[in-house]
């Protein structure tokens, strides 16, 4: 069968930005909005495993910059397929997180039934086709799912002349648990959203101790079943919609005002937004660079209002971009998910590549470390990766809904050493070796465990730029 990359797509000037958006964006109610705003639906979040073991295997084959792109083609060949039937569904595609996925069927509370009928038959369908998945280089990828429903906060912030959106409260916290209770071509829903189902569809199992149950079987929908289903939530969402047209998101192909292409900019990353001024066709916006990636987590107080929350989310975005900006970084991922508040940022994007990238970089993790702990609120750790490398550096997803984003070993280092040495800003050898600066500045760190990552390698504490 193929791909859902080779089907050949063709978007009007609004669709090339819309693209790179979650229909929840395309709303006028989400125009401009400075406080949390409560909604309702069914969230999916579902992982791939084996992530990081094959992006270190496609370097070890292939070498980094073949095997940067062997890792983007498969990435991309797997998740096109399993994100065809997400938007067959009717899901929208919320944020990407390298090999997760977040998805949202918005629904009040009399829908959530339906809502989750169609979460569930389309994890069904995606475990049944590629639950388990062969990458004919020696490694096998596994899909984990779980489903949450109820009620979540959308908070949008502003950081330097972008825009962000988050998504938390229970819904997230609780998909994020079932998440983690699913073993490989599983699918565990959180008790909310078992509460809220139609129990007589469906057979499951408790996980003991857990607010959690197992899916052993469903009855499923029949195909016109499931598609009145995502008929009756397209028109309770009011989303745009055009006859005849072979999109599954027809807005794709719809027309506006500048007004609405001018709204949808603010969500979209410079490196993006160059491209499309400069009328480059989507599909040859990706490539291979040397770039350099820092990786920061937040990690706030467990009891901390959504309020609270929002502010702090508000102010480490600027503050985050107003540091990085001037060395030519970029904000390229903002999440809220497992790793408390995480924020991605690459140094070396097509037009604003900078001599001494690393020593940058550096600096800046260092001053985000800095600032970070004295300055934002409810705040218990700040945590900084830093690696250097050629990464691929393009578009991953499925046609009708991707992301712009770099992905290879590298990245995926980044984010391990992130999370195995909190606290500090740790860094790789390559990013140590090309910052040429003293070596007082850092401190070799034992070697720890990071998951995935099975061949040692180096790592350092960046202890900032000091006299000796």
């Amino acid at each position: 069968m193929a791909s859902a990359w080779e089907r050949k797509c063709h978007y009007s000037h609004l669709g090339k930005k819309a693209v790179f958006l979650p229909n929840l964006l395309l709303r006028e109610e989400f125009t401009d909005i400075s406080y949390p705003k409560m909604l309702e639906g069914v969230l999916l979040l579902a992982d791939v495993s084996g992530f990081t073991a094959l992006a270190e295997k496609c370097v070890q084959q292939n070498g980094p910059e073949r095997g940067a792109e062997e890792l983007a083609h498969a990435l991309n060949t797997y998740m096109g397929d399993i994100l065809e039937v997400v938007l067959d569904f009717g899901g929208d595609i919320l944020k990407f997180a390298g090999d997760a996925v977040l998805v949202l069927w918005r629904a009040a509370q009399p829908h959530l039934p339906t809502a989750i009928n169609l979460a569930l038959q389309c994890s069904s369908e995606i475990q049944k086709k590629y639950g388990t998945h062969d990458t004919h280089m020696g490694l096998m990828l596994h899909l984990k799912i779980g489903i949450s429903a109820g009620i979540f906060s959308f908070i949008s912030v502003r950081g330097g002349d972008r825009q962000y959106f988050f998504i938390c409260n229970q819904a997230l916290d609780e998909v994020i648990e079932a998440q983690n209770l699913s073993a490989a071509y599983e699918i565990v829903l959180s008790q909310t959203c078992w509460e809220l189902c139609e129990q007589q569809r469906i057979r499951a199992n408790y996980i003991a101790g857990r607010r959690a149950v197992k899916v052993v079987e469903m009855r499923h929908l029949t195909r016109q079943e499931y598609r009145d289903a995502v008929d009756q939530l397209n028109m309770y969402r009011g989303d745009w919609h055009l006859e005849g047209m072979a999109l599954q998101r027809p807005v794709l192909r719809s027309s506006a005002g500048p007004e609405v292409g001018a709204r949808l900019e603010k969500h979209i990353s410079t490196a993006v937004l160059q491209k499309l001024y400069q009328n480059v066709p989507l599909e040859l916006c990706s490539e291979l660079r040397p770039v350099t990636c820092l990786f920061v987590q937040l990690q706030f107080a467990d009891k901390i209002s959504t309020v609270e929350l929002s502010s702090s989310l508000s102010n480490s975005s600027s503050m985050i971009s107003e540091i990085i900006s001037p060395h030519k970084g970029e904000i390229n991922k903002s999440l809220l998910f497992d790793k408390g508040c995480t924020f991605l940022c690459v140094f070396g994007f097509p037009g604003e590549k900078l001599a001494c990238e690393s020593t940058h970089a550096l600096e800046c993790a260092m001053q985000i470390l800095c600032m970070a702990s004295t300055e934002l609120g409810k705040l218990q750790q700040v945590s900084v990766g830093v690696s250097s490398g050629t990464v691929f550096c393009g578009l991953t997803g499925h046609p009708e809904r991707f992301e712009h984003t770099v992905l290879g070993f590298k990245v995926n280092l980044a984010a391990r050493m992130m999370m195995a040495y909190p606290g500090m800003v740790s860094c790789d050898a390559e990013t140590y070796a090309a910052s040429r600066l003293p070596s007082y500045c850092f401190k070799e760190l034992p070697q720890r465990d990071m998951k995935g990552v099975t061949n040692p390698v180096t790592i350092y504490q960046y202890m900032g730029i000091t006299k000796q």
